[in-house]
């Protein structure tokens, strides 16, 4: 479900990563995906709280016909559409991190209830969860980055205490 592009600015994030590339790419690459991550969730989680959720069990044909002629059918329970919705982290440059928010694809039919068809409206979840999560993704992604750069000092910092533990012995 492409079609929004939205760039939240985190300032001081090159330098942090100057920092973190100085530990090693590897550590890098993990705290950063792993604070990515955990702010895409906090919209995730704001976008699946507004999506539309039926009452009944859906049915939806599928392209097959069993041998007898008969049709097939997928049931559908309500909430699909609120449960199919993910968080990707994609590309990691020093400048920028994407972020990938969409759904599974079990429930094909979300862009047509954001953006509407020439029968309905769209209703916009998407984008109004972006929107009034925003702020709050940012905190969450700064708490995450700092707690992670402190959890891989104090790992790079034990190593180092043991290594002169090994030494003195």
């Amino acid at each position: 479900m492409a079609g929004f592009d939205f760039d939240f600015h985190i300032d001081g994030l090159s330098e942090v990563n100057k920092v973190l590339n100085e530990l090693g790419p590897e550590l890098t690459t993990q705290v950063m995906r792993t604070a990515a991550r955990a702010g895409g969730k906090v919209i995730a989680e704001e976008i699946s709280a507004r999506v539309p959720v039926g009452q009944y069990l859906t049915h939806e044909k599928v392209n097959h016909t069993r041998k007898n002629g008969t049709s097939v059918y997928r049931a559908q329970m309500p909430g699909t559409a609120k449960r199919s919705i993910v968080v990707k982290v994609g590309e990691i440059t020093e400048r920028s991190i994407k972020i990938l928010i969409t759904n599974r694809g079990i429930a094909y039919y979300l862009m047509f209830l954001e953006w509407g068809t020439k029968h309905i409206s769209g209703k916009h979840y998407f984008y109004r969860g972006m929107e009034a999560s925003a702020e709050e993704a940012i905190r969450v992604f700064r708490d995450t980055l700092i707690k992670g750069v402190a959890r891989v000092t104090a790992k790079l910092a034990g190593r180092h205490r043991s290594n002169k533990r090994r030494r003195a012995a």
